[in-house]
């Protein structure tokens, strides 16, 4: 009767050390495993120009994380500035395309022109307004927030950027 209350202790303990096991080793290496593989996926849709995506992908992690909240925010604020960026680079092209359709008179391509240049301010708005939440922006930044505030006809909000940017460092 001893043995076999020895051998049920032993097969419990052995059990518990399994548990364990599961519980305090391997549960923390596939969370990490899996938190490896959603920044993969956050890097797969910067790097395809789907911008939206890994930023959703940044909340859902956030969420499921909230210990790497301060990492993901870094992230975050990367994605919406090279955003910003491309953004503005968008909104150059096609001030030159408005430029060379109103020397040619052609109006139903200056409209377009416009209409990109607006939309790019609008992202712009957006992706700033994003990043100064996750960060300290530029000086640069600012000033790019001012021209799409101007681009969009909203003058007043335009001067107030203009003079935020005038006294930052």
């Amino acid at each position: 009767m001893g043995k076999v209350i020895q051998g049920v202790i032993f097969l419990i303990l052995i059990g518990g050390v399994g548990v364990g096991a599961k519980l305090f080793v391997f549960d923390p290496i596939k969370k990490d495993k899996e938190l490896q593989d959603r920044k993969k996926t956050i890097t797969t849709h910067f790097n395809a120009g789907e911008h939206q995506k890994a930023i959703d992908v940044c909340d859902a992690i956030v969420q499921d994380y909230p210990k790497q909240k301060s990492s993901i925010n870094n992230r975050k604020f990367g994605i919406y500035i090279a955003w910003a960026n491309k953004s503005h680079d968008e909104s150059m092209e096609a001030a030159r395309q408005a430029s060379k359709a109103k020397r040619a008179r052609d109006r139903s391509a200056y409209d377009h022109a416009v209409e990109q240049k607006k939309a790019s301010a609008r992202t712009i708005l957006m992706c700033i307004k994003e990043a100064d939440a996750c960060g300290e922006i530029e000086k640069v930044h600012q000033q790019w927030r001012s021209i799409a505030y101007g681009t969009l006809g909203d003058n007043e909000k335009a001067r107030d950027a203009m003079k935020r940017q005038s006294t930052m460092d």
